[in-house]
């Protein structure tokens, strides 16, 4: 490879590593400011050009992502816009997007960083704005914010973009059953019983003090309706739920949700991609821990070994992996993305990933294979016909990726329901725990 070409390659690696950029959230038109702009913002009369709801849009996104320090990202390209309409509404327009934008930072109640091309040497960066000091100042610390998901069924391709699609059978099915999950689930009251958790007088930003690798997070105790996102253009791939206040809370923190006054439990299904690997290639795995591998007993080591699993059954090639483990090796060791011991963390992640294809050789085609979000499919299919049955009794389920949270009465119930739909569906039987 060329030197300018290894030089360019580095630079971009080193700026997805080191770049906070990469966890701003994209503008989708969900949260809208509901304040008085006249009074409340100082804004006068619009120009005929300038959409209001799309200025609502801006403002409401701009003020719900402040507390988390976070910016909006938002694409200038007209070709980003086609087909997205049932995402963002039909003022989710490159024109309506960049008059709301640019006519805000004019009034000084945000600020924009504008995006660069590949050709500026901006490694094909996005605009991005976040709300000013001004624009916090006069909404208030509360300020009253809609959230309105236009759309529960979502369709991304291979660069994680939001694509149009024509309704189907299968789409309108996934739509209706997901949209009975949702009001299901808003009959009741879904909160937090921890120290570290601070509750705001309107309910609109739950605020909490601690977190896992330490430092503060906000969320938002109304988010509770759900979508399902599938990807690289396909309904067969992907299709978890994503959404609700409590999939953002710590795993040590989630044991601690509460529906109406009930305490909570949960059921997930333990080493489910390796076992969903199994039954693809006709094999039996037994009962055994598919993560229990000699030299990574305690908790920490298990834990990358799950990771590292999953991230061998998703990559699509034996580099990739090598490369996510190695950051994860990283994130685990020192609390950033990385290398920060030389090669230490490159053969730290090899070690380990020879170690799971030792383990589960039988099962070797499955590695580096870009199953994931194949098995994703299959498991998020399950949950929701577990969540189905549950409702059918009564019983009101919480998901997390492939675990269900629910009042702790039901919990035999819904793993016995768990049980009974894999079972439905793959012919290894599951570990539920």
């Amino acid at each position: 490879m060329p030197a300018k070409y290894r030089d360019k390659s580095r630079k971009i690696r080193k700026y997805y590593s080191d770049n906070e950029e990469q966890r701003d959230r994209p503008l989708l038109f969900e949260n809208s400011y509901l304040g008085d702009l006249h009074f409340d913002l100082r804004i006068g009369q619009l120009p005929t050009n300038i959409s209001e709801h799309a200025l609502r849009c801006v403002l409401g996104e701009a003020l719900l992502r402040n507390p988390e320090n976070s910016w909006i990202s938002y694409s200038l390209n007209s070709n980003k816009y086609i087909g997205v309409d049932r995402y963002g509404g039909p003022d989710f327009r490159r024109l309506k997007v960049k008059g709301a934008t640019e006519y805000a930072a004019s009034l000084g109640l945000i600020c924009i960083d504008a995006g660069k091309s590949w050709a500026q040497d901006g490694y094909g960066k996005q605009s991005r704005f976040t709300a000013t000091p001004t624009l916090i100042q006069m909404a208030g610390l509360e300020p009253a914010i809609i959230k309105h998901p236009r759309e529960l069924i979502r369709l991304k391709d291979e660069k994680h973009t939001l694509i149009g699609y024509v309704d189907t059978d299968f789409t309108i099915e996934l739509r209706n059953d997901l949209r009975e999950w949702n009001d299901h689930i808003s009959q009741f009251h879904i909160w937090v019983d921890d120290p570290h958790v601070k509750w705001t007088n309107t309910g609109v930003v739950k605020i909490c003090s601690q977190r896992e690798n330490g430092g503060h997070f906000f969320i938002r105790p109304d988010s509770v309706a759900m979508h399902r996102v599938f990807n690289d253009n396909s309904f067969k791939l992907g299709g978890r739920a994503f959404g609700p206040f409590w999939q953002s809370l710590p795993k040590s923190m989630r044991k601690n949700v509460r529906i109406d006054n009930s305490y909570t439990a949960s059921g997930d299904y333990s080493c489910s991609h390796l076992r969903l690997a199994y039954a693809e290639a006709g094999l039996d795995p037994g009962v055994e821990d598919g993560y229990a591998i000699p030299g990574y007993e305690d908790p920490t080591g298990r834990s990358l070994v799950k990771i590292a699993t999953n991230i061998a059954i998703n990559c699509k090639n034996n580099n990739q992996a090598r490369r996510a483990v190695s950051d994860q090796v990283a994130w685990m060791e020192n609390g950033s993305l990385g290398p920060q011991k030389g090669n230490t963390n490159h053969k730290d992640a090899v070690k380990v990933l020879e170690a799971i294809l030792d383990k589960h050789h039988r099962i070797s085609e499955a590695f580096y294979s870009g199953s994931g979000l194949r098995f994703m499919a299959i498991e998020a299919r399950i949950l929701a016909d577990v969540a189905r049955a549950a409702r059918q009794r009564g019983i009101v389920t919480l998901p997390v990726h492939d675990e269900l949270i629910c009042q702790s009465q039901h919990i035999d119930i819904v793993k016995d329901l768990m049980t009974e739909k894999w079972s439905e569906t793959v012919p290894v039987r599951p570990i539920v725990k």
